[in-house]
């Protein structure tokens, strides 16, 4: 069995459906609910249901994308100028746990219309919280890979890939993903390592430790943009309260 083959017959219908589930479109932008969320839990500067939501120094709730992009500098509301205070916590964990269907469930509306999609027969079955959504679709037996052996091999679903892999003939060198673009057999991937034409090969352990030192300084960096999104969250609270003790100073004057 070739691997077009096995390939084909890992997609099935879901290759039809390659469009409608949108691999390359960003997952958070395919949402379909189970039911309906409530009205109050749509941002009303971008008519889409809240995205790491935030308090504006007005009261009201906005994404904090919307806040705080130029294409909105007032709150719709009172017309008073938007300013980001702190992060809505409860509104968050609100959206957090409305049910959707996995990503790789649904497909575009049949009626063509743009970013409009709904749940598919023959896709992922499962539903999970919004919150959850990472852990489940980056497992998902229903996304659609490509050969990890060759990248001229059609794509195929995530759960069919094993077998996929058990027809597929050619293989990457193990340092492609240092820039080697060698493709063959496994008898030529091994020759290819052994007669010194991999330029990776004697170099492995050096860049095996950089990979490492990358690696922890993104851990590190990480950590420090939660510090960062901490002190900015107290600034907000400290700011909010000199506020109202200046208006109470003000009253008793």
């Amino acid at each position: 069995m070739s691997c077009a083959q096995t390939a084909i017959k890992g997609i099935t219908c879901q290759e039809a459906s390659t469009a409608p589930t949108s691999p390359t479109k960003p997952q958070n932008d395919i949402l379909v609910f189970i039911d309906e969320p409530n009205s109050k839990l749509y941002c009303l500067l971008c008519k889409k249901i809240f995205r790491d939501p935030v308090i504006t120094q007005c009261g009201h709730t906005y994404c904090n994308h919307c806040a705080t992009s130029r294409h909105f500098d007032k709150c719709p509301v009172d017309n008073l100028k938007l300013s980001v205070m702190v992060k809505n916590i409860a509104v968050s964990e609100q959206v957090g746990e409305l049910l959707i269907h996995c990503r790789y469930g649904c497909k575009l509306l049949e009626n063509g219309e743009k970013d409009k999609y709904e749940v598919d027969p023959e896709g992922c079955p499962f539903t999970f919280p919004l919150k959850d959504r990472s852990e489940h679709e980056n497992q998902c037996g229903y996304a659609i890979v490509h050969c990890l052996n060759n990248p001229d091999c059609p794509p195929v679903l995530k759960m069919n890939l094993d077998e996929h892999l058990k027809y597929c003939n050619l293989c990457k060198c193990e340092h492609q993903r240092y820039g080697c673009r060698f493709v063959g057999t496994k008898e030529q991937v091994s020759e290819h390592l052994a007669s010194g034409s991999c330029a990776y090969e004697g170099i492995k352990e050096f860049l095996q430790s950089a990979e490492d030192r990358i690696h922890h300084l993104q851990l590190t960096v990480s950590k420090k943009d939660d510090e960062i999104n901490f002190l900015r969250s107290m600034l907000g609270k400290m700011s909010e309260r000199v506020d109202s003790l200046e208006k109470s100073m003000e009253r008793k004057l």
